[in-house]
This record gives C-alpha cells, sequence and structure tokens, in this order.
C-alpha cells in the first residue's frame, strides 16, 4: 500500500493497492472467492482515497512504475522484506506482474 499525504498535517490524498501476488494466489486467500483476482496488480481503493486528486497521484504511481523499473524493484524489494520480518514467516513468493493501466476507479 502506498499513502499520498500532506505535510504538515498528514491529510490523506490517495492509498495505492499493489497485489504483487498472482490472480490465483488471491482467490485461494479468498477461500475461492473470484473478487479475490481483483487484488492482483496495481489499484486505486477508492474507498480510502477522498481527494479529488486521487485518480492522478494514481496515474502519476502508474507512469512512475512503468517508467522506472528499478523503482518497482525496490518496492517488491522492501515488500518481501516487510513480510519476511513480520512474525518471522518465509517471505512469500513475489512474481513479476507486468504493467498494469490500473483498476479500481470509481
Amino acid at each position: 500500500m502506498v499513502q499520498v499525504r500532506k505535510l504538515p498535517d498528514l491529510r490523506l490524498f490517495a492509498t495505492i493497492q499493489y497485489g504483487w501476488e498472482s490472480p490465483e494466489f488471491y482467490v485461494r486467500w479468498m477461500h475461492g472467492d473470484e473478487f479475490g483476482a481483483d487484488l492482483a496488480g496495481v489499484f486505486l481503493d477508492i474507498l480510502d482515497s477522498p481527494s479529488p486528486f486521487a485518480e492522478w497521484f494514481f496515474d502519476l504511481f502508474v507512469w512512475i512504475m512503468n517508467e522506472d523499473p528499478a523503482y518497482e524493484a525496490r518496492l517488491r524489494r522492501h515488500y518481501a522484506e516487510v513480510k519476511a520480518a513480520s512474525g518471522g514467516k518465509k517471505s512469500p513468493q513475489t512474481r513479476k506482474t507486468g504493467r498494469k493501466k490500473g483498476r479500481g476507479r470509481g
């Protein structure tokens, strides 16, 4: 999850989700609910993005991910490190998701 906030009051502009795992992983995680497939890839969390600028920030994030594969790789490594450190669990298998145009817009 990436949140865009304004300093100094930390007002929330956008919450961007990125499901690193495969669509099949999320369907299994949701106990067979096909909606789980929608959790793979990058999407704007429309329930937690109160700003009228949320879609602009989302588009910017997608553009950065498309233009800078090294940035995406850093986020992927950070995700794996946090998962590995949480509860001593083994790092989940992450996959190359390819480029996403984005989903989840209201």
